[in-house]
C-alpha cells in the first residue's frame, strides 16, 4: 500500500513536466512563424535612385514598392515610367537615362493610371511626333514618317512594368501593320525578309537588344525626313600646344555609330585650329560633317582617327578619358557643339595599321635620333607635337599610347 502510493507521487512531477510542454509549444511555434515572416519582408535590399546601377542597356532601381518584402527591378527604358523604392516615387526622364526623383505630370498620370491603355485605330492619317523613346504609330492607308530611336518601335501598356504577356496584351493596329508579344515587348509584325513587310516599312533585325530580350526581326518604319545636318565638333591632340607651326591641316576620318548599327564615315576631314587653349594648354581644332541621310539623333557614338593617330572612340560630350562601354550617349540638336578637347585623340599610329607597337616606335626613335626638322608649316608624321622637330617628347606621346595600342572600334 505504502509502495503504490510513493509510485503515485513519484509520477507527480513527470506530469506537470507533459502538461507545461502542452501549453507552451503552441506559444513557440506561433513565435517561429512571426520570426520567419519579419525576416522574409526584410529580405528585399532596396537601391533606389542613389544605389541604381546600368546593367548594360538601362539604369536600374530596385524597391519594394509594393511593402511585401520582395524586391522589383525597374528600368529606365520608357519616358514617364514610374517606380517606387524607399517609400518615395521616382521618374524615368528618357529611355536610357537615369532615375530621378522629380516626378513629371508624365509620371503622375502612370502612377495615377493603374490600368494598361488600349490604343484605339483612328480613320485619319497620324504623324507620330519624335521623342527620346519608342514611339507607338497608328498606320493608315498611306505610310506613316517617324523617326527612328535606338529602341524598336512598340506600344508601351500605361502604369504596369512589363509591357505584355501574350499577344492580346498588344493591340491591332490598322490592316498592314500588327503587333505581337515577343520577349515582353509588343513588336510590329516580324519577318524573315523585305517581302513579309507591308508597303512603307523594312525588315530589321535589332543587333543587341534583340538577341538579350529574344526580339527576332520585325517589320519597322521607314525614315524619310531628315532630323539633323550637321555635327559640329571640337578636338584636341596630345602634346600640341598653341605655338605649334606644324600641326596644321592634319586631315582626320569621322564616324558616327547609331545603337543599332547604323553609321556613317567621312574621310579627310581637316579641322581648323580656334583660338585659346584648353585647360592643359592644349591647341583646339573645330570641325563639321554634314549629316544629310543619316537620321539617327540619340544614343549615339563618334569616332576619330587621325593621320598619325589611333582611332578614340567619344561617347559622351565633354568625355575626359576612356570611354569604356558600348554604344554611346551623344544626343544630337540644331547648332549644338560638341567638346572632345578633354580626352586627346591617341597620338602614334604612324604608319596607319590602326595599331601603336614596336614599329611605330621604331619610325619615331629613328626620326628622333636624327634630329629631323621641318620649316614652319611641314609637315613630319612622327612630329606627334607639331613643333616642326623630332625630339624625345614625340617619343614621350608615342609610349602613353602604348597602354592603348589599337582602334578603339566599338
Amino acid at each position: 500500500m505504502n509502495m503504490a502510493r510513493k509510485n503515485g507521487m513519484a509520477q507527480i512531477p513527470l506530469l506537470l513536466v507533459l502538461l507545461i510542454l502542452a501549453i507552451s509549444l503552441p506559444m513557440l511555434t506561433k513565435l517561429v512563424q512571426k520570426n520567419t515572416e519579419n525576416r522574409s519582408k526584410a529580405a528585399c535590399t532596396e537601391r533606389c535612385a542613389d544605389n541604381q546601377y546600368w546593367n548594360g542597356s538601362y539604369w536600374v532601381i530596385e524597391g519594394d514598392g509594393d511593402g511585401d518584402g520582395t524586391c522589383k527591378v525597374e528600368q529606365c527604358n520608357w519616358v514617364g515610367r514610374p517606380a517606387k523604392c524607399g517609400g518615395k516615387w521616382y521618374c524615368c526622364p528618357a529611355s536610357g537615362e537615369k532615375w530621378n526623383s522629380t516626378v513629371t505630370e508624365e509620371c503622375q498620370s502612370q502612377i495615377a493610371t493603374p490600368t494598361p491603355t488600349t490604343v484605339q485605330p483612328t480613320a485619319t492619317p497620324t504623324t507620330a511626333q519624335p521623342t527620346a523613346t519608342p514611339t507607338t504609330v497608328i498606320p493608315t492607308a498611306t505610310p506613316t514618317t517617324v523617326r527612328p530611336t535606338a529602341t524598336p518601335t512598340r506600344v508601351q501598356p500605361t502604369g504596369i512594368t512589363s509591357e505584355c504577356e501574350d499577344d492580346s496584351d498588344c493591340s491591332r493596329m490598322g490592316s498592314k501593320t500588327y503587333f505581337a508579344c515577343i520577349g515582353g515587348f509588343c513588336v510590329t509584325k516580324g519577318c524573315s525578309s523585305q517581302s513579309d513587310c507591308p508597303e512603307g516599312y523594312y525588315c530589321y533585325n535589332l543587333p543587341n537588344g534583340g538577341v538579350q530580350l529574344a526580339i527576332p526581326p520585325f517589320c519597322r518604319l521607314i525614315e524619310t525626313t531628315p532630323t539633323i545636318d550637321i555635327l559640329n565638333f571640337v578636338i584636341s591632340y596630345p602634346g600640341v600646344l598653341t605655338e605649334a607651326k606644324c600641326a596644321n591641316n592634319w586631315s582626320i576620318t569621322v564616324t558616327v555609330l547609331a545603337s543599332d548599327g547604323a553609321k556613317k564615315t567621312f574621310n579627310d576631314v581637316i579641322p581648323e585650329k580656334m583660338g585659346g587653349s584648353t585647360s592643359g594648354g592644349l591647341a583646339k581644332y573645330q570641325a563639321s560633317v554634314d549629316l544629310s541621310g543619316f537620321n539617327w539623333t540619340s544614343g549615339l557614338a563618334v569616332f576619330i582617327k587621325g593621320s598619325k593617330h589611333l582611332q578614340t572612340k567619344y561617347g559622351e560630350n565633354s568625355q575626359t578619358s576612356f570611354y569604356g562601354k558600348s554604344g554611346g550617349t551623344l544626343t544630337f540638336t540644331e547648332n549644338k557643339v560638341f567638346d572632345f578637347t578633354g580626352y586627346p585623340v591617341l597620338a602614334g599610329d604612324v604608319n596607319q595599321d590602326n595599331v601603336v607597337d614596336g614599329l611605330d616606335f621604331s619610325l619615331v626613335k629613328t626620326a628622333s635620333i636624327t634630329r629631323k626638322t621641318v620649316a614652319s608649316g611641314g609637315n613630319i608624321v612622327e612630329d606627334l607635337n607639331g613643333n616642326c622637330a623630332m625630339e624625345s617628347q614625340d617619343l614621350g606621346l608615342l609610349m602613353i599610347t602604348l597602354n592603348q595600342k589599337q582602334d578603339q572600334l566599338y
